[in-house]
């Protein structure tokens, strides 16, 4: 058993998350371990709290991931992605798609999958949910809703305003999304409260992205040897030579991401941070037996007077990979 602490932010607006293209129409439904990491860490500024110089806060967290809460007093049912490393045999074409659609399991098909059996066997589908607990779980908890807005630039050119379609996430009952620390999470919980009266996320100040949290312990039920190891965080390697050890076995399957942004000088000018490539939460790698952490790299631009940090330490389990 590996044991964490959980923290499950309820929103109490609806949530924006921005993707790659910074396009205001779609909004993602997640948000990688370095974006909430940066968000805890630009909280701690705002209040004034002293920031370790090499960006770390001595703990590694999770992404977020989704969780189903309709009612005070149901337990939370939680989701987890599914590894990337899946192979399916022959089998009818209509179970092939709706088994290939599946994004989240929930903590018991999860540990099924860590253990190399198939979680599908007693579990139910529901659109890209896996979930043996039916019963208490709805699939449109999380719900995508889109609206118009107008943006107006500066009055002083007269330029014409011009409409916008900004897409938010809305969560059901008390559902939210919920993030794993491993570490001293003391600087974690003194961010949380400025973070939930400030917002996650992109269009915070119309009003997105609040939320009250519940902190929690989880223990996850994983193989004590395994031949790979799966993340569940956004990770950077710390060299080439750990990214070459880490992909070495046939069985790795990963998404890679390019992390760009921008940041904010102390007099307000935005500046494009330098783009850094990563691994999303999820990946599969080989178990190289040794300890794997990630690296915290500085994305500054070149004219930026202060380092811009970006999270890749990553928490993994051991992982073994099964065919359904």
């Amino acid at each position: 058993m590996k044991e964490y602490t959980a923290f499950l932010l309820h929103f109490t607006s609806p949530l924006h998350i921005g993707n790659s293209r910074e396009d205001y129409g779609s909004s993602m439904q997640t948000l990688g371990s370095d974006g909430i990491y940066a968000a805890i860490t630009s909280a701690l500024a705002a209040a004034g709290s002293a920031i370790p110089e090499n960006g770390d806060l001595n703990c590694t967290v999770s992404s977020l991931f989704p969780f189903c809460q309709m009612q005070d007093g149901d337990k939370p049912l939680l989701f987890f992605p599914r590894p990337k490393s899946v192979s399916l045999p022959q089998m009818d074409i209509g179970q092939a798609k709706r088994i290939k659609k599946v994004e989240w399991l929930d903590k018991e098909s999860f540990e099924v999958a860590l253990s190399g059996s198939d979680p599908f066997h007693d579990g139910d589908v529901y659109g890209k949910y896996l979930t043996a607990r039916g019963q208490c779980f709805t699939e449109d908890f999380m719900q995508s809703a889109v609206m118009q807005r107008v943006s107006i630039s500066d009055v002083s050119r007269h330029d014409p305003p011009t409409p916008f379609y900004l897409d938010r996430i809305l969560f059901r009952g008390r559902s939210g999304l919920f993030f794993l620390c491993e570490g001293d999470t003391k600087m974690v919980e003194q961010a949380l409260p400025l973070l939930g009266e400030s917002g996650i996320g992109s269009c915070r100040s119309v009003g997105n992205g609040f939320f009250h949290y519940e902190r929690c312990k989880i223990a996850l039920n994983a193989p004590e040897e395994a031949p790979m190891v799966m993340s569940l965080s956004t990770y950077i390697p710390t060299s080439r030579e750990e990214l070459d050890s880490m992909t070495s076995s046939p069985q790795c399957a990963y998404e890679l991401l390019r992390m760009g942004g921008w940041c904010t000088t102390s007099d307000g000018k935005p500046l494009r941070r330098n783009p850094v490539h990563g691994f999303a939460a999820g990946s599969v790698f080989t178990h190289t037996g040794s300890s794997i952490e990630g690296a915290i790299v500085d994305q500054r631009p070149a004219v930026s007077p202060h380092p811009v940090y970006r999270c890749g330490r990553a928490l993994f389990l051991p992982y073994k990979p099964y065919t359904i």
